[in-house]
C-alpha cells in the first residue's frame, strides 16, 4: 500500500482546519454570538438519549462554549 494517500489526507484534513478557523470573520461571530445569546434566553432543554445519539447534545456544548468565548 502505498503511504502518499495517507499524506494527502493528513494535507487535505490540515488545509480544511485552516480554513474553518482563520476564515471567520469577526462581524459574522458576533452576529453568530448574539443569536445564539438570544435562543439561550428564551430556550431551555433537557437533555435526552436522543440528543446524545443525533449528536444534538455535542451541537448544544459547542455552542455554549462558542458564547462564552
Amino acid at each position: 500500500m502505498c503511504p502518499l494517500r495517507y499524506i494527502v489526507f493528513a494535507i487535505s484534513a490540515l488545509l480544511a482546519i485552516f480554513v474553518l478557523l482563520w476564515t471567520r470573520k469577526q462581524e459574522e461571530d458576533e452576529f453568530l454570538k448574539d443569536k445564539i445569546l438570544e435562543e439561550t434566553e428564551t430556550e431551555t432543554r433537557k437533555t435526552t438519549v436522543v440528543d446524545f445519539l443525533t449528536g444534538r447534545y455535542i451541537y448544544d456544548k459547542w455552542m455554549e462554549y462558542r458564547t462564552s468565548l
